[in-house]
């Protein structure tokens, strides 16, 4: 807790008359790390976290008294075990120690010591501790080379198709005064003196496949301000979408399989979704759009591949800022 610059491993009579403003009754020497919850019930103004070591460091008791008030800044301990002996060490900077084993930069970076995640800043590592106290600390453990849970399988083959047919979106819109009272300048207040009116509109519908569906940006301009543009916008995508959908979506084309589609089929030993051996499983798959074989497949796989039934649209800047121009419309669908 006060460490010295030089010989900081000697114990002299400051440090013994420091320990001695601690209650110290039945606490065992050498002390394990699960009776530190007895010195720090009987010791309301210190935390101590203890990490670990095997081959990496993790922690091993994080305090549940570090945020309580008066408990100061946690003191933090590695446990060192070698055979049969263990000892403690100070962690004195814990950025050096633990990006030796998380991170390649050499700059500072500020550790949660729950998960031992590294982040760039306080603010960033605030963030993230509303989330991760409220959770288990964790260590992590990889499996051993060679079992079958050493390698990383991926199964959700159906979600590996691409949405077919997406919506690119922007809206423009011009500034108006305000008219208000003056604010109380006693209290606090927001000085609101302009809105945005939304004055046009583009969007543009992209089709992985021309051929199946194609046609110019949609786009109007306000013919005054009256103009309820984020209703017209609405209605006008709404319609789009339905035609789409009714045309496209709704009922799937059959298949289109000549004897050069039979033959692949014939000679395929694999299923093209995820590349697994065929067996007497083996289907044929094909677009459901434009009706076109696309291989063999299992029938599992073949079931579960299907054409996404909803359509994407794609806002710039919706999440920041354009949202509000039309949220009141948008719930109206």
């Amino acid at each position: 807790m006060n460490p010295k610059n030089t010989n900081p491993q000697r114990i002299n009579n400051e440090l013994r008359e420091q320990a001695e403003g601690y209650n110290w009754s039945g606490i065992n020497f050498p002390t394990s790390w699960k009776d530190i919850d007895k010195f720090e019930s009987q010791n309301g103004t210190i935390s101590v976290n203890v990490f670990g070591y095997e081959a990496e460091i993790y922690p091993l008791r994080i305090s549940k008294n570090a945020c309580k008030p008066g408990r100061g800044e946690p003191v933090n301990l590695l446990l060192i075990s070698n055979a049969e002996k263990q000892h403690y060490c100070v962690i004195k900077n814990r950025s050096r120690l633990f990006a030796t084993q998380t991170s390649k930069t050499d700059h500072t970076r500020e550790f949660c010591l729950r998960c031992l995640n590294g982040f760039p800043s306080k603010e960033s590592l605030d963030k993230h501790m509303d989330y991760c106290k409220e959770q288990e600390t964790v260590k992590r453990q990889f499996p051993e080379a060679g079992s079958k849970q050493s390698k990383l399988y991926y199964k959700n083959h159906y979600k590996s198709m691409n949405v077919p047919i997406v919506v690119i979106a922007d809206f423009e819109s011009f500034t108006k005064p305000i008219d208000t009272c003056q604010p109380n300048p006693k209290l606090s207040y927001t000085m609101q003196y302009q809105e945005h009116i939304p004055s046009s509109f583009c969007y543009y519908i992209e089709c992985v496949d021309d051929t199946i569906y194609s046609r110019a940006p949609v786009s109007y301009v306000a013919k005054s301000e009256d103009d309820d543009v984020a209703k017209i916008v609405l209605d006008s995508l709404v319609k789009d979408v339905e035609d789409i959908y009714k045309r496209f979506l709704k009922k799937p084309k059959k298949m289109i399989f000549t004897a050069i589609e039979a033959e692949i089929f014939n000679n395929s030993t694999s299923c093209h979704i995820c590349g697994g051996e065929l067996g007497v499983d083996k289907v044929r798959d094909h677009c459901h759009l434009t009706g076109k074989f696309r291989g063999a497949a299992h029938n599992e796989c073949n079931v579960r591949y299907r054409v996404p039934r909803f359509i994407p649209v794609f806002f710039h800047n919706l999440s920041r800022y354009d949202a509000h121009l039309f949220y009141k419309e948008a719930s109206l669908y």
